[in-house]
């Protein structure tokens, strides 16, 4: 019998140390990420530290309202990206160039005020239509300095 509640603890402590719980209204719905994005300049921050370099890459970006979004390097090197809003909150961008490759979804996290954190996520939680909680969450960016309408 102690072996049995050993096992549970063990059991829901591993449960509950895989989930995130955020503070409420601290993961934006769709409405807040269309109000954050669309149509305006941001700094993003990728969470990868490039190989080659040793750093985080940083880039300006122009998310347009047509789906698209135009970057512009420090190099000069210019990508585009497809995104898309679910009706969930999430947000999913994809490389236009790389076909065989999935898009990247995830929740935006809003911290500090003006840093915006992107989490791709394995599960979430919701309750009254916002997210509260989430299953395996791992940083890919940070979006700051966001400047309304504009070009790069």
């Amino acid at each position: 019998m102690k072996r049995l509640c050993r096992v549970v603890v063990i059991c829901l402590f591993s449960l509950l140390a895989s989930s995130q719980v955020f503070a409420k209204g601290s993961v934006l719905n769709a409405s807040e990420v269309n109000r954050l994005l669309v149509g305006n300049i941001v700094t993003i921050t990728m969470a990868k530290v490039d190989k080659k370099t040793g750093r985080k890459k940083s880039f300006r970006a122009a998310i347009l309202h047509d789906g698209l979004v135009h970057t512009s390097q420090k190099t000069g090197a210019t990508r585009h990206y497809s995104w898309a809003i679910r009706d969930d909150g999430s947000f999913c961008f994809k490389n236009t160039m790389r076909r065989k490759r999935g898009a990247s979804c995830g929740f935006f996290y809003r911290g500090e005020p003006g840093v915006y954190k992107l989490y791709r996520v394995k599960g979430a939680e919701s309750k009254d239509g916002r997210v509260i909680a989430v299953r395996r969450a791992k940083l890919q960016l940070t979006v700051t300095d966001v400047t309304k309408g504009g070009k790069l």
